[in-house]
């Protein structure tokens, strides 16, 4: 690793590289003690990039010494404004250092999480990567099915069931399907169907077959096909493989994290807001670790990285522009995925996404950010509470309705989607 002094006087001073063990990182602190003299405590400022950090700050937080991050955004900037075509880890270390000299306030104290806080999060964000290349499994295999049987993800409505991934396994060459006969077939789609299915959707399954051997039928027999169902039935059948080991996957991650959960808060006090259920209150609760850490609710809105950027010139002051990509993105993911089923379930949600979609006529995802802005002063609100009464096991958050009146959740739910259809229903008006 490279490492940079700053003196008192503000020079730089370039150290030897180390190594990121005990001895290679003791002998670096006993060379900066050696540059600078003295023997008390030393600031130390890292990038915090992957996880290669974190041992490093941990021991020397251990020696007593203070460790500051520094966003990499921030780095990156000003070396590409000082080296515009060059990167090595000794200019990332001597631009650390220069930040350190002019923009402190942005320097933050490192926070060293439990070793269950930070193993919860782990899983959550390897749930996330798993849950999104399993929406893109699921996409690319409605997109092959479609292809070799047009119009069957319709008919069916869920492709993904029992049946569905019988037909999608075993029954893409629409030829040989249709040659069962509607009899065959059905009895074949019966044994495979969770419950009972009626005579007239199975007819309906089946005459899609039919229609696509006719689509793909040629007038002279001897011609091959325009399609190789049978690779196609090799792509699917793979990748259905690979959609349910992932969902296997993230069925024991489900269940890992809800014991890490268990440990970090056995009180689960972020599971009483509607949204937030135990895998997202598991991720919130051990990234954030200790609420008090936040000075205030824009702290911890800053943490997450849900605050706009700011853009003001002499007399222009811009208002609602992005939010800044500071944060991390498997924390803003986890807001935005409570806040999206919160505005079904929560009155208050409700009405303020409506006055934003609706009334203000701003996007679906600008207003969901707004939203997963509020969740997380709502997350900021419950950990404080939670907080300050450690030993109670009240549930720390109340549904109600735009009145203030506290409502059971299955009242908030029908006032919730109330709120939203009128909300839908005035913007349809308008429009005609």
């Amino acid at each position: 690793k490279a490492a940079y002094i700053v003196s008192d006087e503000g020079k730089l001073h370039r150290l030897k590289p180390f190594g990121t063990g005990v001895e290679d990182l003791s002998a670096m602190v006993e060379e900066v003690r050696s540059r600078v003299g003295g023997e008390g405590t030393i600031e130390f400022i890292m990038e915090p990039t992957s996880h290669s950090w974190y041992p490093v700050a941990q021991w020397l937080v251990g020696q007593g010494h203070r460790v500051y991050l520094i966003r990499p955004e921030k780095v990156s900037d000003l070396r590409k404004y000082l080296n515009k075509y060059t990167k090595t880890d000794r200019i990332d270390a001597g631009t650390q250092a220069q930040i350190g000299q002019f923009d402190r306030e942005n320097l933050f104290p490192v926070r060293l999480h439990t070793a269950e806080e930070r193993a919860c999060f782990r899983l959550c964000k390897q749930r996330a990567l798993h849950s999104a290349a399993v929406g893109g499994i699921k996409t690319r295999i409605r997109d092959s099915a479609e292809l070799a049987v047009p119009g069957l993800s319709a008919v069916l409505g869920e492709l993904f069931n029992q049946m569905g991934r019988k037909l999608l396994r075993e029954h893409m060459h629409p030829q040989r399907t249709a040659s069962l006969g509607l009899k065959r077939f059905s009895r074949m789609c019966a044994k495979a169907h969770h419950g009972s299915i009626g005579q007239e959707d199975l007819e309906k399954i089946y005459h899609v077959y039919f229609d696509a051997s006719r689509l793909y039928r040629r007038t002279n027999a001897e011609e091959d096909l325009d399609i190789d169902f049978e690779t196609l039935q090799l792509e699917i059948a793979n990748d259905l493989a690979h959609l349910e080991f992932l969902e296997a996957q993230i069925e024991q991650l489900d269940s890992k994290i809800e014991q890490l959960y268990e440990k970090i808060d056995p009180r689960k006090v972020l599971t009483s807001i509607q949204g937030i259920g135990p895998v997202i209150g598991a991720a919130l609760t051990s990234k954030i670790g200790n609420i008090n850490d936040f000075k205030n609710i824009g702290a911890l809105k800053s943490h997450c990285g849900m605050v706009s950027r700011t853009k003001q010139t002499s007399n222009t002051d811009r208002k609602g522009l992005r939010i800044t990509k500071a944060a991390n993105r498997y924390l803003k993911q986890y807001l935005y995925m409570a806040a999206e089923t919160a505005r079904h379930w929560d009155p208050e949600f409700a009405q303020f996404y409506v006055r934003l979609a609706y009334g203000k006529k701003k996007h679906h995802k600008k207003a969901m950010v707004a939203l997963a802005n509020k969740m997380s002063g709502r997350v900021y609100a419950v950990l404080k509470r939670a907080a300050s009464n450690p030993a109670s096991n009240d549930v720390f958050y109340q549904l109600r309705d735009l009145d203030g009146r506290p409502v059971t959740k299955a009242q908030a739910r029908e006032l919730a989607l109330e709120i939203l259809r009128k909300g839908k229903e005035e913007q349809s008006t308008e429009a005609a």
